[in-house]
């Protein structure tokens, strides 16, 4: 099982279509049938009955809905965090310069500035 086939049987479930998820997945309707099978095996269990017109999730299929659609949503979650996390910088040095005048702002000014001059220059680095 893997985070590819979650999706996938997530949309599935949503849209009740092999065809419909696929189009949301850019897989094939086979291609999604083969990730639906694959957790089906994994799980041991029927996740989806599926019939001509509709496909509905069966009581083993709605379990896993609630814990694929948890899992997903914590690793976008976790993604997001260690992204965070990982853009933070500690010591950012910035000064604002008007660059006609050569003078600096105290920062209490940034905003103020910003909206009345058309030559300010910001200047940032790290320490």
């Amino acid at each position: 099982m893997d985070f590819d086939q979650l999706t996938t049987f997530v949309y599935v479930a949503k849209l009740k279509s092999f065809s419909r998820a696929g189009q949301k997945v850019f897989r094939s309707q086979s291609a999604v049938s083969a990730q639906i099978r694959q957790l089906e095996q994994a799980y041991k269990a029927k996740l989806l009955d599926r019939s001509a017109k509709s496909v509905e999730l069966t009581p083993a299929g709605e379990v896993l809905f609630e814990y694929a659609e948890k899992l997903l949503r914590l690793r976008d979650e976790s993604v997001q965090v260690v992204a965070d996390r990982g853009n933070v910088v500690h010591d950012l040095d910035c000064r604002i310069r008007v660059i006609d005048r050569r003078r600096q702002c105290p920062q209490r000014d940034v905003h103020h500035l910003a909206q009345s001059e058309s030559n300010v220059l910001l200047e940032c680095s790290l320490k």
